[in-house]
């Protein structure tokens, strides 16, 4: 009887946690030093290095599931040393507003990263996008392909960080796609302990780099913010969506990779190509990892990427933060108008 009204309790009455409660000193200023903007009535949490100086390149760093802006939080000062950055925490994620019920999709992502690029006036970006971004990556570039004129900004390049570009080759966890169970998923949702939120978060990682407890600790309370295990289900829907627009969502991969001119030479494919593209891959990643690289490499003409050493798994801004941003800045350094 105490443990069915125990389990009832966290069904029906899931807390208001406030992510900054117990969490790191690192979150806490992450946190402080953000922003708000608003979305149709839905707060989204932000964070800029802009200085409005049109020489420094603007980067867009979009962060995975299930987790926020924080991911980059580590990057952060290094990457800022070549761009002006934004980031900011998708709806439903964070410390954003978590609307429940709604119906969240990849394409309302779009709209909100327009919109506040928008608010921003920044016109011109490039984008660094892991895991379920990868498929916003993705369906910019289609919106892109199909109308240049469909977004407020232009995509400078973009660079792909363990995702699921290819659905065929993406394998989710068990407990993701229970979750993802229209039936059951809501309510297992809210529901989810500490424990099984820690165990998802070290598989991803790979078994020789196991995530820091803080960190783990960090990412439960993010996602417990602002009745954050209500919508987890609701936002796991995206892996439908990546079924459903495979065939699109390739073509926009083919399409960025080719050439802007027949004829033309690929030496410099950074000027050539339509969107440059970049893939960095940690290959210990069971849900995307070596199999996703391979398949990435050997599907489209003219790909680049990058394999990361064996040990890295999911979270390669993590896990091997220097072997990624030294990938990153290899790729930019290739691209038009470098400034570094």
């Amino acid at each position: 009887i105490a443990f069915t009204l125990a389990v009832s309790y966290r069904l029906f009455t899931s807390p208001l946690t406030d992510a900054l409660v117990d969490s790191s000193s690192s979150l806490r200023e992450w946190y402080t030093q953000g922003s708000f903007f608003n979305y149709q009535g839905r707060a989204i949490f932000f964070r800029d290095t802009l200085t409005n100086d049109s020489n420094i390149p603007v980067l867009l760093l979009v962060h995975g599931f299930p987790t926020s802006s924080y991911d980059w939080h580590l990057t952060w000062p290094h990457l800022s040393k070549h761009f002006q950055l934004v980031t900011l925490d998708l709806l439903g994620f964070g410390f954003s507003d978590k609307p429940w019920p709604h119906n969240y999709t990849i394409i309302e992502q779009v709209a909100i990263i327009n919109s506040f690029l928008q608010h921003l006036d920044i016109s011109r970006v490039h984008l660094f996008v892991h895991d379920y971004a990868v498929s916003i990556g993705q369906e910019i570039l289609a919106l892109k392909k199909d109308d240049p004129n469909s977004l407020s900004f232009d995509v400078q390049s973009i660079v792909f960080l363990n995702g699921g570009l290819f659905p065929s080759h993406h394998h989710p966890l068990y407990s993701q796609k229970i979750l993802a169970n229209n039936l059951i998923g809501p309510w297992l949702a809210r529901i989810l302990p500490h424990l099984m939120f820690a165990r998802g978060i070290d598989t991803v990682f790979g078994s020789d780099i196991p995530p820091p407890e803080q960190l783990v600790n960090d990412y439960y309370r993010l996602n417990t913010h602002k009745h954050g295990l209500y919508v987890m289900s609701s936002i796991l829907q995206y892996l439908q969506e990546r079924k459903d627009n495979e065939e699109r969502w390739f073509k926009s991969l083919e399409w960025a990779h080719e050439l802007k001119e027949e004829g033309e030479s690929e030496d410099e494919w950074g000027k050539k190509v339509r969107v440059p593209c970049f893939f960095i891959d940690g290959p210990a990643d069971p849900v995307s990892g070596k199999q996703m690289f391979d398949h990435y490499m050997s599907s489209l003409v003219r790909p680049k990427g990058k394999l990361l050493s064996d040990t890295v798994g999911h979270f390669p801004m993590i896990q091997d933060m220097k072997g990624t941003i030294s990938a990153f800045l290899d790729f930019h350094a290739k691209l038009p108008n470098t400034v570094w």
